[in-house]
C-alpha cells in the first residue's frame, strides 16, 4: 500500500481547443490560426513558440480569452507560476465563465504554495461548473496540505460523488481517513 498521499492534479484544463471560437470580425481568421499554431506547438511541448503564438494572437484580438489561458498553461509547463497566473486572471477578466483559467490558476498557486489563494479559485471553478472533479480533487490537496483533514475529506468525496471512478480521489480520500484514524470508514 502506498501510503502518501497523491498528488496528481496536473491534469490541466485547457482554456479551450475549441476552433469555433467566435471573435469579433477584425481579423478573427489571423487570431484564429495564430491561437491555433499556438495549441499545436503547446501539444508538441514547445512552450516559448506557443508563447509567442498567442501573443501574436491576442495583438490582433485583445479579449481573446482563450489566449492568454492557454498563454498561461504554457508558462506554467515552464515553472513560470507567477507569470501565469497573470494570463490566467487576464482570462477571467474577459471571459469571467473560463472554469479553465480558475482551476489553472489554483494549479499555479498551488506550485507557489499558496494554499488559501488556490482554495479561492478552485471554488471560483466549481461555481460555475458543480462537476468539476479535478477542481474538486485539488482543493482538497490544498486543503490537506493546510492540515485541514476534514474539509479535505469533504472534497474528495464530492470528487468521488461527480466521477465514481476517479481514484485519485479515492486513494487520498482513503489516506486522509486513515491519517484521522478513521479506519472504518
Amino acid at each position: 500500500i502506498d501510503n502518501s498521499l497523491s498528488m496528481d492534479n496536473q491534469n490541466y484544463s485547457s482554456s479551450t481547443t475549441d476552433t469555433n471560437i467566435k471573435l469579433e470580425e477584425s481579423h478573427p481568421d489571423e487570431a484564429l490560426n495564430y491561437f491555433n499554431s499556438g495549441l499545436a506547438l503547446y501539444h508538441q511541448q514547445k512552450y516559448d513558440e506557443a508563447i509567442a503564438q498567442f501573443k501574436k494572437a491576442i495583438e490582433i484580438q485583445p479579449d481573446f480569452a482563450y489566449a492568454y489561458g492557454n498563454w498561461g498553461l504554457a508558462l506554467h509547463e515552464l515553472g513560470r507560476y507567477d507569470e501565469a497566473i497573470v494570463q490566467y486572471q487576464k482570462a477571467t477578466e474577459i471571459k469571467s465563465d473560463d472554469v479553465g483559467a480558475y482551476y489553472n490558476w489554483g494549479l499555479a498557486l498551488d506550485k507557489l504554495k499558496q494554499y488559501e489563494k488556490a482554495i479561492v479559485q478552485y471554488q471560483r471553478a466549481t461555481e460555475i461548473k458543480s462537476d468539476d472533479v479535478n477542481a474538486y480533487y485539488s482543493w482538497g490537496i490544498a486543503l490537506y496540505e493546510l492540515k485541514q483533514y476534514n474539509e479535505a475529506i469533504a472534497q474528495y468525496q464530492k470528487a468521488t460523488q461527480v466521477d465514481a471512478d476517479f481514484a485519485y480521489a479515492y486513494h487520498n480520500l482513503a489516506y486522509t481517513l486513515e491519517k484521522q484514524g478513521r479506519y472504518q470508514e
